[in-house]
């Protein structure tokens, strides 16, 4: 996973640290290592020669009203210039979210291309379901 904390630092600054205020590379390395290995979690890349381009990653949680498994996705981030193989890693991540999960959620962050992503979403057979609000304190 430390492969990917480049990406994670891209994503950080691309969303205005919509969910805090500093990025741990190290962390989120260790962070994500750990979910994936106790099979809670999965990360797919895109590759641009031995330097990632792009990353999808989600975690696999039971839905606690019913139990129900979900998927959701908590991060995806592709290098501007790579841009148009975003599509190929949300088809991946989506063929397998399907396979292991009975409902999949996309986190849609207001601060990263708000009309694109939503009229994507869209289109994938996503509805708005909710808006999250944070602050620090």
């Amino acid at each position: 996973m430390k492969d990917f904390a480049p990406i994670g630092q891209k994503f950080f600054d691309e969303t205005a640290g919509a969910f805090t205020s500093k990025f741990d590379a190290e962390f989120f390395s260790q962070f994500w290592a750990g979910l994936i290995e106790s099979g809670v979690a999965v990360v797919f890349g895109e590759w641009k020669g031995n330097a990632p381009a792009g990353a999808i990653g989600g975690v696999l949680s039971p839905d606690p009203c019913n139990g129900a498994p979900v998927m959701m996705e908590v991060f995806w981030f592709v290098d501007p210039e790579a841009r148009g193989n975003g599509i190929r890693l949300f088809k991946r991540y989506m063929e397998y979210a399907e396979t292991v999960s009975e409902r999949q959620t996309m986190v849609h962050l207001i601060s990263s291309m708000p009309e694109k992503l939503e009229g994507f979403y869209l289109r994938e057979g996503f509805e708005r379901m909710e808006v999250h609000y944070s602050r620090e304190g």
